[in-house]
This record gives structure tokens, C-alpha cells and sequence, in this order.
């Protein structure tokens, strides 16, 4: 991977948050293998057994994602819907 990749890699976690953009990223600069990381790395958090709560409904967990407009890119969400309630 690419430096610019690590770097993209380290910045998954600050997607979804509106007041973190480091180093003034951009929506065109991320890429999509970035946007799909996230998607899944809060899919697998939400549906996954913690020690501190059940592991969510894999129905549940998708509706979520599709509500967090202006966040996650819709039509990736879409995409995702096959290896979420599918799989």
C-alpha cells in the first residue's frame, strides 16, 4: 500500500464525524476503498458481540447505516446491503 493509502487508512475513523476533517480532507480526496472500510468497520462494530452489550441485529445494523445521511455515500451503503443481510 502506498503511503497516501496508510495515511487514508488512519483517517477511516474520522469520516463520519463533521468536525474532524484533518488536514482539510475533502470528500473528493477519499477514496472509495476508504469509504467501504468505513461502512464496513461500523457495520462489524454494530453487529459483533462486546462483552458490554449483545451483538445487534444484522437488519438493525443496516438501518442505521442507511440513516446516517450526509456521512456514509448512499450508494455504497446500497452496494453493501448484499454482504449485509445476506451473508
Amino acid at each position: 500500500m502506498s503511503q497516501t493509502g496508510d495515511v487514508d487508512l488512519l483517517r477511516t475513523f474520522r469520516l463520519t464525524r463533521r468536525d474532524v476533517r484533518p488536514d482539510a480532507l475533502c470528500a473528493d480526496s477519499i477514496s472509495d476503498v476508504v469509504r467501504i472500510l468505513t461502512i464496513s468497520d461500523i457495520f462489524s462494530a454494530l453487529i459483533e458481540d462486546r462483552r458490554y452489550r449483545e451483538p445487534m441485529p444484522r437488519e438493525d445494523a443496516y438501518d442505521i447505516l442507511c440513516r446516517m445521511q450526509g456521512k456514509l455515500e448512499k450508494p455504497l451503503v446500497a452496494t453493501f446491503r448484499q454482504v449485509a443481510l445476506h451473508r
